[in-house]
């Protein structure tokens, strides 16, 4: 909902929810269940998933450099 189809950015990313903040989340939750590698891996590919449901330019997907 916070998406502008116009500029392609998300318009709450400077005040986005803590849920939100890849890194912080990995910090205080998500470290006990994967390596920071894999959340990291994990967060791209449903960003990339996202991206291609909402029909996105692909130049706009997470590239690990994989």
């Amino acid at each position: 909902m916070y998406f502008n189809e116009t500029t392609k950015e998300c318009k709450i990313y400077q005040t986005r929810p803590n849920i939100c903040k890849v890194d912080y989340m990995f910090e205080v939750q998500y470290f006990k269940y994967y390596s920071q590698e894999r959340f990291y891996q994990l967060n791209a590919e449903v960003c990339n998933r996202l991206q291609k449901k909402f029909n996105l330019d692909k130049k706009y997907n997470v590239n690990l450099g994989e």
